[in-house]
């Protein structure tokens, strides 16, 4: 349960997991290098074997040991590490099967978050560290929503306080020469554009495609309450049931008729970072409710941010036309 980073690290060197805070959402780390490590995180998760792991690095000099950098790696790495890009890279072999879902590629990140970042110093270990919750429910943002997924399991962990980001890393795939972003976050797509001078292909993962990075399967970030999405505030506004529902708006301008008891806002006036960061722990709070479903609506895409968060909403619900 809750314990210092150097109880943290101490397990993890006995081979054992911890939950670490990023910047992003919390993670459930072990040692990648390890296939017995490794396993327990699946375990633990109830996590499809096929999904791969992101490893966690302190910098970008750890790639030459467990894949194969190239120039853009280098530029990348130099501009947005530490922090919420994750780059895919091929894998050499030292790199476990299981710890890649079964692909020749493997998916890097450096965080910036002090207390995992002086895990990987105290270990020198290569972590991986998916969301620190059961698989497919809603990711980690703070200590208290580790707990309600693993109880009493709950390996040793570190309580980092409220994360800053609120979503999961951004990823792009440059193990090839088409670039792709195969995940939505922090880091935007314009952003990415503007600094290489390049376009980048924008992904579309299909049902029956295999996956190549976590966090992109169809179903996701799900809410144990159903979850009902709507494409706008004025086709949920228009909606039944308004009163028996749970309600998360992006912010408190916006006003639902005869319901003001279970709205849950999501910023004061629809700042997308603020809503970034709202968004998990209030498809938690909705949960402990106990209502019979959760209601909520798409953003305005007002910036790349937005694409981001609407990409967590529509992988946990139900899209309503």
């Amino acid at each position: 349960m809750l314990a210092s980073i150097e109880e943290c690290s101490r397990s993890l060197l006995d081979n054992d997991l911890a939950v670490l805070p990023t910047e992003t959402v919390y993670g459930l780390a072990a040692n990648a290098l390890s296939i017995s490590a490794v396993k327990k995180v699946y375990d633990l998760k109830g996590r499809p074997k096929q999904n791969p792991l992101i490893i966690h690095v302190l910098d970008s000099t750890w790639a030459d040991k467990i894949a194969v950098p190239n120039h853009l790696f280098r530029k990348l790495a130099d501009r947005f590490w530490p922090g919420p890009l994750t780059l895919i890279l091929r894998s050499k072999a030292i790199v476990p099967k299981i710890t890649t879902g079964g692909l020749n590629t493997v998916a890097l990140r450096s965080p910036s978050c002090e207390p995992f970042r002086k895990c990987l110093d105290q270990t020198r270990l290569y972590l991986a560290a998916p969301s620190a919750n059961l698989s497919n429910r809603i990711s980690p943002t703070c200590f208290r929503h580790v707990i309600s997924n693993f109880g009493a399991k709950t390996p040793p962990a570190f309580d980092g306080g409220a994360t800053r980001y609120g979503i999961e890393s951004t990823v792009l795939d440059i193990s090839s020469k088409k670039i792709q972003l195969l995940r939505y976050g922090p880091i935007g797509l314009t952003e990415i554009e503007e600094f290489l001078d390049q376009p980048i292909f924008s992904h579309n993962l299909s049902v029956k495609e295999k996956l190549r990075s976590p966090g992109t399967s169809m179903v996701h970030y799900s809410p144990v309450t159903p979850l009902m999405v709507y494409k706008s505030f004025q086709n949920l506004q228009s909606s039944s049931n308004l009163s028996k529902s749970v309600i998360i708006l992006p912010n408190k301008l916006l006003k639902i008729r005869g319901n003001t008891k279970n709205v849950i806002y999501l910023s004061e006036n629809g700042n997308s970072q603020d809503i970034s960061k709202n968004l998990f722990a209030a498809f938690h709070e909705a949960d402990r409710k106990n209502s019979k479903e959760i209601k909520c609506c798409l953003l305005d895409l007002k910036d790349d941010l937005c694409l981001a968060i609407n990409d967590r909403i529509k992988r946990a619900g139900t899209i309503i036309d």
